[in-house]
């Protein structure tokens, strides 16, 4: 298990097992994971600055981690109920 994929099951352990199928089944999940992984790691790194340039940087990565957020949620919420 990649470290992204541990940094997705801390965040909805209650998926652990569709996340680690998901993951490797070759249907891209496994991308999302990282970029999810990635997305947050930037959002942590610009959060810790206070330079108000970084704003509207952190605000993008918000919007684009809740939007990651909700495409792996249905898909893990999809494949429970196959």
């Amino acid at each position: 298990m990649t470290e992204a994929i541990r940094n997705l099951v801390k965040r909805f352990p209650h998926f652990e097992d569709i996340i680690d199928a998901l993951s490797s089944s070759g249907t891209g999940f496994d991308a999302l994971c990282h970029e999810f992984s990635e997305v947050s790691e930037s959002l942590g790194r610009l959060n810790a600055r206070v330079d108000p340039a970084d704003r509207a940087r952190a605000m993008e990565l918000n919007r684009r981690r809740a939007a990651l957020e909700t495409e792996m949620l249905e898909l893990m919420e999809a494949n429970i109920r196959v």
